[in-house]
């Protein structure tokens, strides 16, 4: 494990189109095959088209979030 590689800062409340974003634009372009991302159950992580983009991105068919 080599720990946490990306961060990004905004103002205002992290919703459903700023996670998006995020996971598109900053945390895919890091992520290898099988890679292990963990998120809690906020709102913005449980959005399927999101979601999608992660599992393309480990090569895996699903995210199990805590608590969904």
């Amino acid at each position: 494990m080599d720990g946490a590689t990306v961060c990004m800062a905004i103002e205002g409340a992290t919703d459903t189109e700023v996670f998006r974003s995020y996971v598109r634009d900053v945390l895919v372009p890091t992520l290898r095959p099988h890679d292990i991302e963990i998120m809690d159950n906020l709102a913005p992580h449980k959005n399927e088209q999101t979601l999608a983009l992660i599992e393309a991105a480990l090569n895996c068919s699903r995210i199990l979030i805590k608590g969904s």
